[in-house]
């Protein structure tokens, strides 16, 4: 029931953010509820109900039980979605910068082989709700983490955002209580 409550909280702030109209009453509130979905202990904020977990910048909360598992801010500066790597992925870091490469690309900001994984950073083109466009910085890390390998990913307007947000993925580790 609380699941559906903070949903129907977030729904209602996100027509009313999109409309520009004033957010309904109690919708003050609702950052706190997201918030309070994800558990906090020394070893960082656990992400949804994985075995992993981040260290979370001021002002970032969960995103919505509802959909994925990861982190935002209501300013637009934290946004990470973090996913078990799956079977049918990318394996390496050519065969993904080659997929990444075919859809608004522009540039490569770092591409970074490394042990377990990998990291890209790149500057893509954006496209807002009123069909403009807009330079944005996506992000991918993928690393292991025991024997599964994780990918924390995303999207923000500004290269200072990016990387706070790198920062944020690169914290991912295994949650300890």
């Amino acid at each position: 029931m609380n699941r559906i409550a903070v949903a129907a909280v977030v729904a209602a702030l996100s027509l009313a953010a999109c409309k520009n109209e004033a957010a309904p009453a109690g919708a003050a509130d609702a950052p706190k509820a997201v918030e309070a979905a994800a558990p906090k202990a020394a070893g960082g904020t656990q992400v949804a109900d994985f075995p992993v977990s981040v260290d979370l910048p001021a002002g970032a909360v969960a995103n919505d039980p509802l959909g994925a598992p990861g982190f935002h801010s209501e300013d637009g500066s934290v946004s990470v979605m973090i996913a078990k790597v799956s079977p049918e992925s990318p394996t390496t870091i050519d065969a993904t910068k080659k997929g990444i490469e075919e859809f608004l690309f522009k540039k490569w900001v770092k591409s970074e082989a490394r042990k377990d994984g990998w990291l890209l950073t790149w500057v893509g083109t954006g496209i807002d709700m009123s069909g403009n466009e807009y330079e944005n910085y996506p992000f991918e890390l993928v690393k292991k983490i025991g024997d599964q390998s994780w990918r924390c990913s995303g999207s923000v307007k500004s290269a200072a955002q990016l990387d706070a947000n790198v920062k944020l993925c690169e914290s991912l580790k295994a949650f300890a209580d």
